[in-house]
């Protein structure tokens, strides 16, 4: 297979990362620990499959505590971050993300988050859209939870990367740089404290007015026209996230990036409305048809109003119950038999 970047050489690189460590690794490494195989991460691809990583470094404890019980075998063997992958960059190119990356982490990421920074001028621009086109470009590509740009889109970008990424510390021409600032986009940076980022999301919801990508403490919306500033009007607000936005928030063709900064008081109210309408309330609807599906196959009739009260009040009892056996498929299925069988 031929690297997904340059198109040239060989994908021989492994361990590659879709989204950069140090981006997400505050939401998903066990809270107090750092470094890799200490993450747990809980997934939700385009489809609503949810999908639990616990890295081999996480104490049993925690995960007794988070899932309820051990790892069963199956698990075990399925136990696959989907955020490291193989074989599909070469190692040429993975050196080209780390210029980038490692250059990003050393100018730009401690002064947003410890110094509260959110104005940047020439060239840090350039390197703050060249990081976050290539987490935008790499889950993309790579197809991460099902969800990709449109090829007219993915294309042109990977062209920019590729070229910002391999001239950046030579000087990038005044012709790619015209390139790079044409794509509107925004930057929100939720601040954190530091005992809650392992409530923060890793996320692509169905989006595409804009393109929305929750990296942790980061939320990229992402613009297809390009030279165009769009419309506030016309911007998705999804989950509050654009509660009171203004166009000085919208880069493009830019002297200054400015980042947002969204308060940790309605950063909780964008999370709080995301559990209850994308994982509660559609959670909710599944179960109830699973629910009526499964009696309707035993009895051969449909559950009266009073047994699916019943089902629905045995459900309800989850306030004690460790956060993935809440809606856990075995739950569901164990209530679902006991009712049939009153």
């Amino acid at each position: 297979m031929k690297c997904l970047l340059c198109k040239e050489n060989e994908a021989d690189e492994t361990g590659s990362h879709i989204l950069t460590h140090s981006l997400i690794s505050n939401c998903i490494n066990e809270q107090g620990k750092k470094g890799r195989n200490k993450e747990m991460m809980f997934g939700i691809s385009q489809s609503g499959e949810r999908k639990l990583f616990v890295g081999n470094q996480v104490l049993p404890d925690k995960i007794v505590e988070i899932k309820g019980r051990e790892l069963s075998d199956q698990e075990v063997e399925n136990n696959d971050n989907d955020l490291v992958v193989d074989n599909i960059y070469c190692k040429d190119c993975e050196r080209l993300f780390g210029r980038i990356e490692s250059e990003f982490s050393r100018k730009i990421l401690g002064k947003i988050r410890r110094d509260k920074i959110y104005d940047f001028t020439n060239p840090d621009n350039i390197l703050i859209r060249l990081y976050f086109y290539i987490q935008v470009w790499r889950a993309s590509s790579f197809k991460y939870t099902e969800w990709s740009l449109p090829n007219c889109i993915e294309e042109p970008l990977r062209e920019i990367i590729l070229e910002g990424c391999t001239n950046y510390d030579i000087g990038i021409s005044a012709e790619l740089e015209d390139k790079i600032i044409k794509i509107p986009i925004i930057i929100n940076y939720l601040d954190t404290p530091d005992e809650k980022s392992s409530s923060n999301l890793i996320f692509i919801p169905n989006e595409t007015l804009p393109y929305l990508l929750f990296l942790c403490d980061f939320v990229v919306e992402f613009f297809t026209v390009q030279g165009v500033m769009p419309s506030l009007h016309s911007i998705s607000n999804y989950n509050g996230l654009n509660d009171n936005l203004s166009e000085q928030f919208i880069n493009l063709n830019e002297n200054r990036f400015k980042l947002r900064c969204i308060s940790d008081s309605n950063r909780e109210k964008i999370i709080n409305s995301f559990s209850l309408n994308e994982i509660g309330l559609i959670d909710l609807d599944r179960i109830k048809k699973s629910f009526v599906f499964e009696y309707l196959k035993s009895k051969k009739t449909f559950p009266t109003l009073n047994q699916f009260l019943r089902f629905m009040f045995e459900f309800s009892k989850w306030d004690k119950l460790p956060l993935l056996e809440q809606m856990s498929e075995q739950r569901i299925s164990n209530l679902i038999k006991k009712i049939i069988k009153e």
